[in-house]
């Protein structure tokens, strides 16, 4: 027990007295600063710079369409709210969903009928186009009320980035860092979409620095700080359980480096400088965010265990049945039954677990020209390298400096926990952990179909670019130049970015029209930019006799901008579509970069070599002969329909081969090219 009034012993004699209230605020002096700032003036500007943020975000956003994933999260947290059904938000974490579906369910769109296919398949996908794109509703506005109730974990971001340097540096290093986060680009594309990304970034940084705080000067705030990051990030997606990892991580160092703690019950505070009650801190504040964590689960599955909405005809399903996704080691899929059995988690949640995890095998993946199902080590390296700005790299190498400078400071006091100033390496602990296990992580994962992944990475090198304003407090003049061309630039390349964030690739790799020959999906074309088609066809009315054809990838509505306009080339997803167009004719092809990648081309995927070459020849010889023996037989139109379809795209695969060596006459966006094909080219692309 803690005694208030004289000082009491552990079982290993270490002092725990009362201790007078700590300093909760940055221990950096403002003299460090630019200019004297206070704590009040400080936090002012942080959420003027955070909500600057949100606005750009959106502004950009509403010059795109929807990106591949967004109907499926806006359906989900649609159907949550509107009829309390559990089975589509239980495709990814629930919390997102619910965030993005809330403003969508007070605009009470018109929906599917709950005796249609869709709605008795769970099919998230079909049901967000649905909401999005018919009935009647104002698609429009219901992304975007979605994407602005999303962005707002990335003003949360942003003003975490604040806290963290602040409290390392100073009033004006915070402001610095949340700055340069506030005009990343790639911060700016991944929270200005109704995904959650965006969602799972806010919650680790504030689990982390939350509990980094608590170890210590524990407080009130700082517990309930943790206990909302690992409910967050645990309801965020299946990969937030790394947050826990971090924590442990965070306490073996804060362990190692025997500092003590302080904790605040009430008005009282005491010290703990046994490593043993440290670790008993530590310890329990996980394992209360985890309890509080459970009960929200539950909360937002309304303390139900069903998926189904009572009453529902006995008909619904899940996306894919149990049986699907249930773990088939003994291990897992043991813990899976037993949870199961025994209702230990709502069914949506457990579900959900189980079906994302049944989707970690093997992804098709395109990098520079290659195709793989198993990825790259090099890729997310390479995306990092190519799609962070040029002061996004400066940043990254100015973070592993100052990694070696702080060790070689403590190695020199032969500490870890020197208060000397400017530095202690203890300090940078969360974020050296964050850097080290992500990377190892990404490094090693066979899911590369996206640069977002790395979004966790960024924030820790804009808090360290805090660091100026501390190590350059006797070089004024210096740190003004350094710190306004850092901001600069930044700004520059934001700006020159807008309003395609998503397809912005630095310098290095000729810029973000160049982007298209590297990384594809959701590093460059989300299916995100058929206004722009829009904007284009009305700039550029068709000639007559001129003949248009369009490839997308995507879930937007093709229809309103190809009726009329273009015969269809190819699409994915197919099903929301017809059959692809026939005969080929010399004109326009407007095609978009992961189509033109072939990555997700059934049957032919990637470069065209080998056996996608000779399958090709094959199949040409048995449609041939299929044709010739089979065309006056009645009945057979759907076998033959299914052969010329996969015939279709083994000859889009072909002709996308000559263009990507061919390149584009010209560029809608980044992502979407232009060729301009005269019939001798077209029988160039297509000769066997």
């Amino acid at each position: 027990m803690l005694a208030e009034t004289r000082e009491t012993r552990n079982c290993c004699g270490m002092s725990m007295s009362p201790a007078p209230a700590p300093r909760l605020t940055p221990t950096p002096a403002n003299a460090w600063a630019l200019w004297p700032l206070g704590d009040r003036a400080a936090w002012l500007l942080a959420v003027l710079v955070a909500m600057g943020f949100w606005v750009l975000a959106l502004s950009a956003a509403r010059q795109n369409g929807a990106t591949y994933d967004e109907p499926a999260f806006i359906a989900a947290g649609y159907t949550h709210w509107a009829f309390n059904d559990h089975r589509m938000t239980a495709q990814n974490g629930p919390l997102p969903h619910l965030v993005e579906g809330f403003p969508v369910w007070l605009m009470k769109p018109k929906f599917v009928e709950q005796d249609s296919a869709i709605w008795q398949k769970s099919a998230a996908f079909q049901a967000g186009r649905n909401i999005l794109y018919f009935n009647g509703n104002n698609g429009e506005a219901i992304l975007m009320l979605a994407r602005a109730a999303n962005a707002l974990f990335g003003v949360g971001l942003v003003l975490v980035i604040f806290a963290w340097a602040r409290h390392l540096w100073g009033n004006a290093a915070g402001l610095l860092a949340a700055t340069l986060a506030a005009l990343s680009p790639t911060l700016l594309a991944h929270n200005g979409v109704a995904t959650s990304d965006s969602a799972l970034v806010f919650f680790l940084y504030l689990g982390m620095y939350c509990f980094w705080r608590s170890l210590r000067a524990c407080t009130v705030w700082t517990v309930l700080g943790v206990m909302i990051a690992i409910t967050g990030a645990l309801t965020s997606k299946l990969t937030g359980v790394m947050l826990l990892v971090y924590l442990t991580g965070i306490l073996l160092v804060e362990l190692i480096a025997h500092r003590s703690s302080t904790l605040q019950i009430r008005r009282k505070y005491y010290t703990l400088r046994s490593r043993m009650k440290r670790m008993a801190l530590g310890i329990t504040l996980i394992a209360v965010g985890l309890v509080a964590a459970w009960g929200a689960v539950w909360a937002m599955h309304g303390f139900r265990y069903t998926a189904f909405t009572p009453g529902m005809d006995k008909d619904a399903e899940f996306l894919r049945p149990w049986k699907e996704v249930i773990p088939k080691g003994i291990v897992l899929g043991g813990a899976v039954t037993v949870i199961k059995d025994n209702k230990l988690l709502p069914e949506g949640y457990l579900w959900g677990l189980c079906f994302i995890y049944s989707t970690l095998g093997k992804r098709s993946a395109w990098l520079h020209g290659e195709y793989s199902d198993t990825g790259w080590r090099e890729f997310f390296p390479i995306a990092y390298g190519i799609k962070s700005t040029a002061f996004e790299l400066v940043l990254t190498v100015g973070f592993l400096c100052l990694l070696i400078y702080a060790g070689v400071q403590s190695i020199r006091r032969r500490t870890l926990t020197s208060t000397a100033p400017p530095l202690a390496l203890t300090a940078l602990a969360p974020l050296v952990l964050i850097a080290v296990l992500y990377w190892t992580l990404s490094i090693n994962s066979n899911i590369n179909i996206g640069q977002r992944h790395l979004l966790p990475v960024y924030p820790l090198i804009f808090i360290c670019a805090g660091y100026l304003v501390a190590s350059m407090r006797e070089s004024r003049r210096v740190l003004v130049v350094l710190v306004v061309m850092l901001l600069m630039g930044q700004a520059i390349e934001t700006v020159r970015a807008f309003p395609h964030y998503i397809g912005y690739f630095n310098p290095l790799v000729g810029g973000s029209y160049q982007g298209w020959k590297w990384l594809v999906d959701s590093s460059l074309d989300w299916g995100q930019d058929l206004p722009a088609v829009q904007k284009w066809v009305a700039d550029n009315p068709i000639r007559p006799g001129e003949t248009r054809y369009i490839a997308y990838f995507g879930t937007d509505d093709l229809n309103k901008v190809a009726d009329g306009q273009f015969k269809l080339l190819q699409v994915v997803p197919r099903q929301y579509y017809g059959p692809a167009e026939s005969q080929l004719q010399p004109g326009t092809y407007i095609i978009s970069a992961t189509m033109l990648s072939c990555v997700y081309m059934d049957g032919f995927p990637g470069k065209w070599a080998g056996e996608n070459a000779t399958r090709f020849a094959k199949l040409k010889k048995t449609l041939e002969e299929y044709i010739k023996v089979n065309q006056l037989k009645p009945n057979t139109y759907r076998i033959e329909q299914d052969i010329i379809e996969h015939y279709k795209r083994g000859r889009f695969a072909k002709l996308c081969d000559y263009l990507r060596r061919r390149g584009p006459d010209s560029q809608i966006t980044p992502a979407l090219l232009v060729f301009n094909l005269s019939a001798s080219e077209l029988n160039e692309a297509l000769r066997p």
